[in-house]
């Protein structure tokens, strides 16, 4: 199975920590990933993290010697682009065709016959301005698909739209619009462990963690979508695939029975 080439775009919002998880997935999963940074971005994330979670460098700069075409060579390159998240500020650069920079100056340069998609993170007063909104119209109407936003509890304390998505949701929105990739000669048996163990404590309390599953059943659906026999192995609350009627399915709770279901 061929990877996917991923342009993954980070603009300046504290929900850059966010799309560190997402990109750590998607090198997981076996992609090809190169980071793509305004200025403002990495001061919320440093080019350590990024670097280190994809094993290549962090691009920024237009003008990085050597890299002076990387706004022509890497549209070329990519299967898909990403923006997430997308701050207020970028998103009206877009929308304006503003190319300040090598994120913006890539969009003047994308190939529409690729999908872009983009994952805005705001404060609520920003999401809702009407250059913000005006800016989202147009660029969808170009084509971009762009992702609504959460409702919840911001970084500054307010309570709207405007939160960036949940990177599981981000996640299974990138895998769906990567371009269809060749089937092996041969059909592969597959496991998936998805969601969180929950350990016994005494009679009334328990240890577990939070996971929902949904990146596994995000997963699960798509090497079946591809032919594969995929047998899913899952917490008892965990999300289950969409395609679970066609796959077995095999429950745990503990971390003892999660390693007795895998030997």
């Amino acid at each position: 199975m061929s990877r996917g080439k991923i342009l993954f775009q980070l603009s300046g919002s504290i929900a850059c920590y966010k799309a560190c998880h997402v990109i750590s997935r998607l090198v997981q999963a076996g992609h090809d990933v190169q980071v793509v940074a305004t200025k403002a971005a990495l001061e919320f994330v440093g080019t350590a993290t990024l670097e280190g979670l994809t094993g290549k460098p962090v691009l920024s700069d237009v003008f990085t010697p050597g890299h002076q075409m990387d706004h022509i060579h890497l549209m070329k390159w990519a299967d898909i682009v990403v923006l997430c998240p997308a701050s207020a500020n970028t998103v009206n650069k877009l929308g304006a065709g503003v190319g300040d920079d090598l994120l913006t100056t890539l969009f003047l340069a994308h190939d529409f016959k690729k999908p872009y998609v983009i994952a805005p993170a705001m404060n609520t007063n920003m999401y809702e301005h009407p250059a913000t909104r005006a800016s989202l119209t147009k660029l969808r109407d170009w084509g971009i698909e762009i992702l609504e936003t959460a409702s919840g509890t911001l970084a500054c304390g307010d309570v709207g739209e405007g939160k960036l998505l949940d990177p599981d949701i981000i996640l299974a929105k990138i895998l769906a619009q990567l371009p269809a990739r060749p089937l092996p000669t041969q059909p592969l048996k597959v496991i998936v462990t998805s969601g969180g163990t929950r350990e016994t404590i005494d009679g009334v309390r328990t240890l577990a963690n939070t996971s929902t599953g949904k990146t596994g059943a995000a997963s699960a659906d798509e090497l079946f979508a591809h032919g594969h026999q995929v047998t899913f192995v899952h917490a008892g609350e965990s999300v289950l695939p969409e395609a679970r009627s066609s796959m077995s399915l095999v429950p745990y709770v503990s971390f003892v029975e999660l390693d007795a279901s895998l030997k």
